[in-house]
Order: structure tokens, then C-alpha cells, then sequence
């Protein structure tokens, strides 16, 4: 699962910062889990992803290993920001069958 239920606000022209959390699961080595994101052009990742349109039918090892996955950027326009976030876990090491969910956030961009 993913811990966070809502992502903060940002400010129009104001470095944008959050960390998403995972949960459960069958981690990676080291905790890690695959993340994958469909997000705004002015927003970047660590780990470094490429936004998506279709993360669920993305091959596995195009999906980034990390603990956490940190969101940055500054906002703009203001008004609002949708953002999908993936994790997959290692539920199937040899095959697809990996757990994925995948929570929707609305961030709201303040003029």
C-alpha cells in the first residue's frame, strides 16, 4: 500500500517538495520497492522517473528501485496538479505477478 493519502499544496513558482511512503508487501533487497508515475512536466522524481501514460502495462524493469519516492519541482501554473503514483513490490521474482497499487492525488497549486 501506499501510506499517503493526500500530497501537500504548492505555491505558483514555489519549490514543490513531498516523499511518497510504501508499506507492505514483499520489498526488494534493502526495502526498496519499483515505482512508476504519471505526473505534470514541471515535477521530478528520485528516483528518477519518466512520466507514463500506462504504468500498469509498462515492462517491470522500466519501474525504478527506491525506499521512498520523492517528488520536487516548482509548481506551476497554479490551479490544480493531477499526479498517479505505482509501486510494485517483489511478490514474484521470476515472473509478473508482482502486487501493484497505485494511488491518484489532486495537488492544488495556490496562485
Amino acid at each position: 500500500r501506499i501510506i499517503n493519502t493526500v500530497l501537500p499544496g504548492g505555491k505558483n513558482g514555489v519549490g514543490y517538495n513531498a516523499t511518497i511512503f510504501p508499506d507492505g508487501g514483499i520489498p526488494f533487497a534493502g526495502g526498496q520497492y519499483r515505482w512508476c508515475i504519471q505526473r505534470p512536466p514541471w515535477m521530478t522524481t528520485n528516483p528518477a522517473l519518466f512520466p507514463t501514460p500506462n504504468c500498469a502495462g509498462l515492462p517491470e524493469a522500466n519501474w525504478n528501485l527506491g525506499t521512498t519516492l520523492a517528488l520536487s519541482g516548482i509548481a506551476s501554473p497554479a490551479g490544480t496538479a493531477g499526479v498517479t503514483v505505482f509501486v510494485r513490490d517483489n511478490n514474484d521474482p521470476a515472473g509478473p505477478n508482482d502486487n501493484i497499487v497505485s494511488t491518484p492525488y489532486v495537488i492544488t497549486i495556490n496562485p
